[in-house]
């Protein structure tokens, strides 16, 4: 029976998705750097909730524009916080963090779920949106040249459950603001139960991009204050050992750079743990 509960509810996805998309988005994306070869990419930071009953259709979302539309151009993070994330007699598993309940409270999450491609639109209230306008989102943001480039070089070491990351950052293009870098840690394939639509629960739904934590908090580390050129490049190293629970094999870095005067991220980039 809960295959069968499963399986219908998958179709009822499919359906409601045939139906509800928007229009033309850049397919293959763009902005890509025709000196470098490097390509722009985007952050979406879903807030998200095992209690949220419309939150897996947020998901589903993420997982068509990546698939269909813009690859490994699109990088997710699932923020699970606020009422929806919290525990109950059902739904035992915590996926809260810090870091995470910090940014709902900040930007004001209230609605879920919602959320923010590369924070634009902040601090003028438009930086939260609903999932069915993430694609017009992103590929306005791919139509321009990227300002920066990510380089992650991860270290695991499975004797004591530990993770250092080199990161370089590259500047592209001539800047003036002060950036700031954050280097975040994201799990999938975790089996936990959902609500859903109908408010039917999900006894095994995967969740995806869930937050576990940052390596360097919430807002990250200032790597540049004023007039940067071209050619510049920031190297930073980050140590953590990692909770005994977690999952190596299904365990990303993303690591991101955002403008200080808008918060505005203007370059993204993951890897893979291990």
């Amino acid at each position: 029976m809960k295959a069968l509960s499963y399986s219908l509810f998958s179709i009822i996805l499919i359906m409601m998705f045939s139906c509800d998309y928007i229009d033309d988005p850049i397919q293959g994306g763009g902005g890509t750097n025709p000196d470098t070869g490097v390509v722009r990419k985007v952050l979406i930071e879903d807030f998200t909730g095992h209690k949220c009953p419309n939150c897996p259709l947020a998901q589903e979302e993420l997982v068509k524009l990546h698939d269909n539309f813009f690859g490994d151009q699109l990088i997710a993070i699932s923020v699970h916080a606020g009422f929806f994330a919290t525990v109950s007699p059902g739904f035992t598993y915590d996926f809260t963090t810090d870091e995470g309940e910090e940014l709902a409270t900040f930007f004001g999450v209230q609605a879920y779920p919602s959320g923010m491609v590369n924070r634009t639109g902040y601090p003028n209230g438009e930086h939260l949106s609903v999932y069915d306008n993430w694609a017009t989102k992103v590929s306005a943001i791919l139509a321009n040249d990227p300002e920066m480039d990510i380089s992650i070089d991860p270290t695991y070491s499975s004797g004591n459950h530990s993770l250092s990351v080199d990161l370089e950052v590259k500047v592209l293009s001539n800047l003036d603001d002060e950036f700031h870098l954050v280097v975040y840690l994201t799990e999938d394939s975790l089996q936990q139960p959902q609500i859903g639509p109908g408010n039917v629960t999900i006894p095994d739904y995967i969740h995806n991009h869930v937050l576990r934590g940052s390596m360097n908090t919430t807002w990250g580390e200032s790597i540049a204050n004023g007039q940067i050129s071209t050619g510049e490049t920031f190297t930073k190293t980050y140590n953590m050992d990692l909770d005994a629970e977690w999952n190596e094999q299904n365990m990303h870095i993303v690591a991101f750079v955002y403008r200080s005067s808008d918060l505005e991220i203007i370059q993204a980039e993951e890897a893979k743990v291990k």
